[in-house]
């Protein structure tokens, strides 16, 4: 295609139903990040996460010996749910069902009346487990028990740094708001890979145009598991603007952190972790 001919992007995978089938083995075959390792730092406690789309819902946790994993929030015996609360702490795993109990291992420890059960063998009929890993101070699951790349591969185009920058524990992470509602993830996706929109849509906390340089997008080709980094810088005469901010404007400096000019921004670990982030090493990087 010559690089002047006018390009159209297809509508088919945001409208398919056949595509959105297809696109199903992204959550099958996936790292999901489920929390962070904070969540779930002592023995006995847990996070859960629904996958809605795969209809599922699968549990972390650490068991005895303060070991990550990760399984189905099912009991084998009648698929009835184990974990009704997001985060908790649990001694043992109890079906509240038919008081089936399973370790934190995951294993089968007991079953009531279990002389009506002929030739139950509790080996068999442990917790089905998935994949857990950590990367960056983060809980991640793989539906595949085998999944065909590791965390580390998956993550495969980001610097060891970033890793290192993320479990620093002066960091304090928060949950914020949360809401179902109809839209195509991929729309949400889309927006976060460009800043072509930042001009428009931010016009009245930047009120800057952005250019080219300002937001840069390095496309990982080869990772299996990120597309691409983009990188923000403040636009050149962003100093001159100061004077004639609008209310609006300069609330958004005094309080925001991804403001033009903000002082409470991310730049320490451009300069405190080597490799994490502004790898340009800009004077006018926001964020990545």
């Amino acid at each position: 295609m010559n690089k002047h001919e006018p390009m159209t992007i297809s509508n088919i995978p945001y409208v398919s139903e056949a595509f959105f089938e297809r696109e199903k083995d992204v959550w099958k075959n996936s790292w999901l990040m489920v929390g962070r390792e904070q969540d779930i730092k002592d023995n006995g406690q847990f996070v859960t996460i629904d996958i809605k789309v795969l209809g599922v819902s699968i549990a972390v946790l650490r068991d005895g010996n303060g070991e990550l994993g990760a399984f189905y929030n099912i009991c084998p015996h009648r698929n009835g749910r184990l974990f009704c609360d997001r985060m908790g702490k649990k001694a043992a795993i109890v079906c509240r069902f038919h008081g089936w109990t399973f370790g934190l291992d995951g294993k089968l420890r007991g079953v009531p009346e279990q002389h009506i059960f002929e030739d139950l063998d509790k080996n068999e009929l442990g917790l089905q487990a998935v994949s857990v890993d950590t990367w960056g101070g983060f809980i991640f699951v793989n539906l595949d028990p085998q999944p065909a790349h590791s965390m580390r591969e998956y993550m495969q185009g980001v610097t060891p740094g970033l890793d290192a920058y993320l479990t620093d524990p002066r960091w304090n992470w928060h949950t914020g708001y949360q809401h179902l509602f109809n839209a195509n993830w991929k729309d949400l996706m889309n927006i976060q890979h460009e800043g072509y929109h930042a001009t428009h849509v931010h016009k009245t906390t930047l009120g800057l145009t952005f250019g080219p340089d300002e937001c840069r997008n390095t496309l990982f080709e080869n990772s299996p598991g990120l597309c691409s980094l983009l990188t923000v810088l403040n636009p050149l005469g962003a100093e001159e603007l100061l004077p004639n901010m609008t209310p609006i404007q300069n609330l958004s400096m005094k309080y925001g952190t991804t403001a033009n000019w903000v002082e409470q921004n991310t730049s320490r670990p451009a300069t405190e972790v080597e490799n994490a982030v502004n790898l340009g090493g800009s004077d006018r990087w926001i964020f990545d």
